[in-house]
């Protein structure tokens, strides 16, 4: 789909501003490396954040790290000083740089962008802010307080799911007509491109064997530990199948040590973080999604480009919105909310379907065709009115 502008903005462009509170290789930054680089060459873009420990995705921007990295365990006059030292920064940047719109993720991020509201502020949610503030110490409080406040003031607030706005407008009073909803996009051919890399050598005799994969942080959002159980329960009718997961995090000991609990420990492989895991994806035969929580997955849509038939949990937002009703792959009851052990064996049994390969072979196109909804040819449109 062409983008279309108008003539004056064309001449002189726009020169938009993305503002995370803290760069790294998250799903929120790769959401915004695919919006960067799906816009049109007349957007001059800059990232800005405060402190990166690990950048992870191109975007095509100017990089401006402003250097005020936070700290939970400071006391409340150190943040106060950090805070502002931070806006200050922020009104120097947007005012020498001649900014149009400032486009801010997560919630420090767009609390700092509504109070310095230069100009244009567009706020970015692509979680509840209970859970985008879950790790944020006492500080939680407050910000939760100021989102009520504060983001009505924006000149437009982009939830990433319908529920995410349902919520937003009901907990804390954004206008529904100052929220526009915008999925994730992807650029479908590249994802496509890199999935026919060829696998790590040592990864190689594994996908010998039919594989059920999972790729992500491995953390408590992300529930492993029920796909682990589940699988356990699925290889009692399917023994042919092993299980790929795919990621780091805090939870992996406590991961490995339930594997060998259950006697898995040669049927579940952790392939730790890889920077191009659609090759994982496009050589599985299915993919699962146990997250407690989510805004748009963006694992979830990616395995679905790569024409993979998928199995996810209905946590509060996102995959209900991309699978629909069980439309376009299998969607289980929330973990949260049902008995873990009843969901489990829910998750098995469509495991065990998807092991037959005229069901997969049915639900991976399904999958596929759902995927181009979020093709960045059919939403990026929607960005450069955003912005």
């Amino acid at each position: 789909m062409a983008v279309s502008l108008s003539s004056s903005t064309a001449q002189r462009g726009k020169r938009v501003a993305f503002l995370f509170a803290h760069l790294h290789a998250g799903g929120m930054q790769k959401a915004v490396s695919n919006i960067s680089c799906a816009l049109p060459a007349s957007f001059e873009q800059f990232v800005v954040f405060f402190g990166s420990d690990n950048p992870g995705f191109s975007y095509r921007a100017q990089m401006v790290n402003l250097d005020v990295p936070g700290d939970l365990g400071t006391g409340p006059v150190r943040k106060a000083a950090n805070f502002r030292r931070r806006q200050r920064l922020l009104q120097e940047f947007i005012d020498t740089n001649r900014i149009d719109t400032v486009v801010s993720f997560g919630e420090a991020a767009s609390v700092l962008n509504s109070l310095t509201k230069r100009k244009r502020t567009v706020l970015s949610v692509r979680v509840s802010v209970e859970e985008g503030l879950a790790n944020a110490g006492w500080v939680r409080h407050i910000y939760r307080r100021l989102v009520q406040i504060l983001y009505r003031r924006a000149d437009l607030v982009v939830p990433v799911s319908q529920a995410l706005a349902e919520q937003m407008n009901r907990l804390y009073g954004v206008p529904a007509g100052k929220m526009r909803v915008i999925y994730n996009l992807y650029d479908i051919e590249k994802i496509r491109g890199l999935s026919l890399e060829p696998l790590p050598a040592d990864m190689e005799p594994v996908f010998e064997s039919p594989i059920v994969v999972n790729v992500g942080s491995l953390i408590h959002q992300k529930g492993q530990e029920h796909l682990i159980r589940a699988f356990a329960i699925a290889r009692k009718t399917a023994p042919e199948l092993r299980l790929v997961i795919v990621g780091r995090g805090e939870l992996e000991s406590d991961l490995r040590a339930l594997t060998a609990a259950l006697g898995l420990t040669g049927a579940i492989h952790f392939a730790g973080y890889d920077e191009n895991p659609y090759r994982y994806l496009s050589r599985a035969c299915m993919f699962v999604l146990t997250s407690r929580f989510e805004g748009f997955p963006n694992v979830l849509a990616e395995a679905m480009i790569c024409g993979l038939p998928v199995i996810a949990t209905d946590c509060k937002t996102g995959p209900r919105e991309i699978l629909g009703d069980s439309q376009h792959g299998f969607l289980l009851p929330d973990i949260c909310e049902q008995n873990a052990e009843d969901v489990e064996r829910g998750i098995a049994a469509a495991i065990v379907r998807l092991a037959c390969a005229d069901c997969a072979r049915h639900y991976g196109d399904l999958a596929a065709a759902r995927a181009a909804d979020f093709s960045q040819d059919r939403l990026v449109g929607e960005w450069v009115d955003a912005l």
